[in-house]
């Protein structure tokens, strides 16, 4: 198997891995790395999820799409059920529903699942520098041992 640098997953993505599921999604990341190689990521945070998505609309209304997602978060699963409308070509739209699980972790969970699968975390920062207990995502920077 060939090896990396750096590997990335950015924008949510270990946010939709289920809790049993976390150890294993950091053990595949650190075998497709390098000795050192880095694994940068970042998570929506509790903090997000209960105030900002918990009970609550988005939307986002453009010429050529309209986005409406309705959130729920019980305990440590967070349900976004998404409506998306998609201008065609002929000026109608299509709509498209989905259905999203993500899950809520703190972020003791991701260091000690981190740490399990071989790496020394370098930094966990909010999102430009924010403070941890109020930003909506926190940025992970990995290296494998």
């Amino acid at each position: 198997m060939e090896k990396y640098d750096f590997a990335l997953a950015a924008n949510d993505v270990l946010n939709y891995v289920p809790k049993a599921k976390l150890l294993s999604a950091m053990k595949s990341a650190a075998a497709a790395l390098r000795r050192g190689g880095a694994f940068v990521f970042d998570i929506s945070s509790k903090s997000k999820f209960l105030n900002k998505i918990d009970k609550k609309v988005s939307a986002d209304d453009r010429d050529d799409l309209t986005y409406l997602s309705f959130g729920t978060v019980t305990g440590d699963v967070a349900t976004l059920d998404v409506t998306l409308f998609l201008r065609r070509a002929d000026g109608a739209f299509t709509r498209y529903d989905e259905l999203h699980t993500q899950y809520v972790y703190e972020e003791e969970e991701i260091l000690s699942a981190l740490d399990s699968a071989g790496f020394e975390v370098l930094s966990v920062t909010g999102l430009f520098g924010e403070d941890k207990s109020v930003a909506d995502r926190l940025c992970f920077a990995a290296k494998k041992k």
